[in-house]
């Protein structure tokens, strides 16, 4: 009569003995010797997790005593530091850009001042002025300080873009000059930046403030 014989399972660890333990946790076999030390491995498992835990929970306790120094909130200081170091960039920019303009203005209200002094000198010297004329120097003497001034020449505008947080400032300069009076048959159009002859033949003109005057 045949016998059989019931074929041992092995160890899963070393794969040689005969397996006398099922974990019930990793469903995995073990020999005598390697049952402690499965049991070794899942305490050191613990440990680890015990010092993880340990280790969150002095974090939750930190960030409750002290909650600006969250990782998150030194994200938004950087960026709020950033734009502010834009804006420094962005305001020194048109401060550059606007020192220039003024420069620029200055210059021209001076030689156009030289020119209107020269104009009075002469005609006092001549004794050849009326009141029309001391009006017409009264005014432009008037614009000369408004274009030193430069608040009507010179316009402060935004740049508001959507994906934009921060406006950025922009400087620009304004062109002033436009026809204000007509003699003849023309007529100014383009809000005083052009003028247009008629359809007769006289003779016609057309006087300016700006560089026109």
């Amino acid at each position: 009569m045949a016998s059989t014989t019931r074929k041992k399972r092995p160890c899963s660890k070393c794969d040689k003995a005969a397996a006398i333990f099922t974990c019930r946790g990793c469903q995995k076999d073990f020999c005598y010797r390697h049952v402690a030390e499965h049991r070794q491995e899942l305490n050191k498992q613990m440990d680890e997790l015990t010092t993880n835990h340990d280790q969150l929970q002095q974090t939750i306790v930190e960030q409750e005593a002290q909650p600006n120094c969250h990782p998150l909130i030194q994200k938004i200081n950087e960026w709020e530091q950033e734009s502010i170091n834009k804006i420094h960039r962005a305001a020194d920019d048109a401060r550059k850009q606007l020192l220039t303009i003024l420069a620029t203005q200055r210059s021209k209200v001076s030689n156009d001042l030289t020119h209107l002094i020269q104009e009075l000198s002469e005609a006092r010297n001549q004794d050849d002025y009326v009141e029309i004329d001391l009006k017409e120097w009264m005014k432009r003497l008037s614009e000369l300080q408004k274009d030193l001034n430069g608040a009507q020449s010179i316009d402060f505008g935004t740049d508001n873009k959507d994906s934009a947080l921060i406006s950025k400032i922009s400087i620009k300069e304004i062109s002033t000059d436009f026809f204000s009076r007509i003699i003849g048959d023309i007529q100014i159009i383009e809000n005083g930046r052009v003028v247009v002859h008629g359809q007769t033949y006289q003779n016609a003109a057309a006087c300016g403030t700006g560089e026109y005057s």
